[in-house]
């Protein structure tokens, strides 16, 4: 959190129009502050160092480093940092990945855009959100990694 109360936000996606009108969207709610974007995972892990985030919005297919990956490495070096994916994918395995790398929370872009803003209140105090899809994947695991589903 800022020095003004607001929970820093750092918003990553490779279409410059979803990061635009996610920043638009997340100031309109005065308890958050976009402190920056970026289009790749690489770019994502340099502003965690730069920023310390307290969420991180992040997609999962993207150029340079993947979602998965750069949600492994900020996760490590930034445990207090929360990463909350908005992704289209429904691959079970990659919803896996993610969440076993410490994602808190997996949203679809094909959701409602209401439960964005709840989904990083929420990681920001250590709840998670869950799409239909991961739950359906986190159900079906039960322990261990899906193969092929």
């Amino acid at each position: 959190m800022d020095k003004d109360g607001k929970i820093k936000v750092l918003i990553i996606d490779d279409y410059v129009m979803v990061r635009d009108e996610l920043t638009t969207l997340l100031e309109t709610f005065p308890e958050f502050e976009v402190i920056s974007t970026a289009s790749d995972g690489r770019m994502a892990v340099a502003l965690c160092r730069m920023y310390q985030p307290d969420v991180v919005l992040m997609d999962l297919h993207m150029s340079n480093m993947d979602g998965v990956e750069s949600t492994r490495l900020i996760r490590s070096e930034f445990p207090s940092t929360q990463v909350v994916v908005l992704s289209m994918t429904t691959e079970p395995d990659i919803i896996y990945d993610v969440l076993q790398a410490g994602a808190i929370s997996f949203l679809s872009k094909a959701g409602k855009i209401s439960e964005i803003p709840i989904a990083i209140s929420n990681a920001y105090y250590g709840k998670a959100m869950l799409a239909p899809e991961a739950t359906a994947v986190l159900a079906s695991v039960q322990g261990h990694k899906p193969s092929a589903m």
